[in-house]
C-alpha cells in the first residue's frame, strides 16, 4: 500500500509540472473586464497555448498580488492600441484558462 501512496504521489508531482510551462504571448487586448468575485479577464486577440489550457483570454484571481498592474497594463493596451507581450505560467483551475503566478515568470508589457 505504501508504494502504492508513493506512485500516486510521484503521478501528481509530474501531472502538476507538465501544467506548469512558461508560454510566451505577443498580442493585442480585445477586451478587459472584471467578474463579480474580483478576478479579472483579459481577452486577447489569438490563443495563448498554455499546455492543458489554450484560450484567447487570461483569467487572473483575485487574490494575485500583482492584480491591479496587470489590470492597468492591459486596459492601457487596450485603450492606446499598442500590443502586449508577456508570459503566462499557470491554467486557472476554475475556468481552464492561462493565468499568471506569482513569481518572476509571469509578466506583461506593452509593445509598440
Amino acid at each position: 500500500m505504501r508504494h502504492v501512496k508513493i506512485g500516486l504521489v510521484a503521478l501528481a508531482a509530474m501531472w502538476c509540472g507538465a501544467a506548469q510551462a512558461m508560454t510566451a504571448f505577443n498580442l493585442h487586448v480585445t477586451a478587459v473586464g472584471t467578474y463579480g468575485d474580483g478576478s479579472i479577464f483579459i481577452f486577447v486577440s489569438g490563443t495563448i497555448a498554455e499546455p492543458y489550457c489554450n484560450a484567447a483570454r487570461i483569467d487572473i484571481p483575485s487574490t494575485h498580488p500583482q492584480l491591479k498592474t496587470f489590470y492597468a497594463t492591459a486596459v492601457t493596451a487596450f485603450v492606446s492600441g499598442s500590443g502586449v507581450y508577456g508570459m503566462v505560467n499557470g491554467c486557472n483551475p476554475t475556468t481552464g484558462t492561462p493565468t499568471f503566478d506569482t513569481t518572476t515568470n509571469s509578466y506583461i508589457y506593452l509593445t509598440p
